[in-house]
């Protein structure tokens, strides 16, 4: 396979600029060239570029091991993915994302923990009134490169309604109607 270059790969950063509250820019282009891996598919990038951030930086933005669990459940490192997740659990302005993924994790194992999953959906409908917009925005991202289209739409639509001058919004919404084949309902 060919690697992709970095140059090109910062030239897809979807949120240069953006006015949301973001952490450090170094973040941002890890998170960017996360992004891109995820478009074209190298999961195993993703890890790569998150694990030499996060070896720099070990307490830096757990926006970091949420990509990085992307990239080890899109592998197949389910148990590996939801480690990685759980260790960021605690984490204020991404929890709702991540129960986003553990939630679709818990349901990709090969035995599926039932009991999980349940505790899991509740954990979600009880963070639905208190979600920012940061979650909100790493939530619909991981779900439209899961390939949850609907949900990511969901997710983005409500980012949206609480930010309607979100830039990072309305450029990941255009992202999903042009990924879905749906790019005449963009308004």
């Amino acid at each position: 396979d060919k690697v992709p270059s970095e140059g090109r790969a910062r030239a897809c950063l979807p949120w240069r600029g953006a006015s949301m509250a973001t952490p450090p820019s170094a973040t941002l282009e890890v998170q960017g060239l996360c992004n891109y891996y995820a478009r074209t598919s190298y999961y195993r990038h993703i890890q790569t570029v998150c694990n030499e951030f996060l070896k720099k930086k070990p307490n830096s933005d757990p926006a970091l091991v949420f990509w990085r669990a992307y990239g080890a459940m899109r592998e197949g490192s389910i148990n590996e993915a939801i480690r990685d997740l759980e260790s960021i659990r605690r984490e204020g302005d991404m929890l709702f994302a991540v129960i986003v993924a553990l939630l679709h994790a818990h349901r990709q194992s090969k035995i599926v923990d039932s009991d999980e999953v349940s505790r899991l959906e509740a954990a979600l409908k009880r963070e639905q009134p208190r979600v920012g917009e940061r979650a909100l925005f790493q939530a619909a991202q991981f779900m439209w490169h899961a390939d949850r289209l609907e949900d990511a739409r969901d997710y983005v639509d409500r980012l949206l309604d609480m930010k309607p001058s979100s830039q990072q919004g309305h450029i990941l919404r255009c992202w999903i109607e042009l990924t879905s084949g749906g790019a005449h309902e963009l308004s």
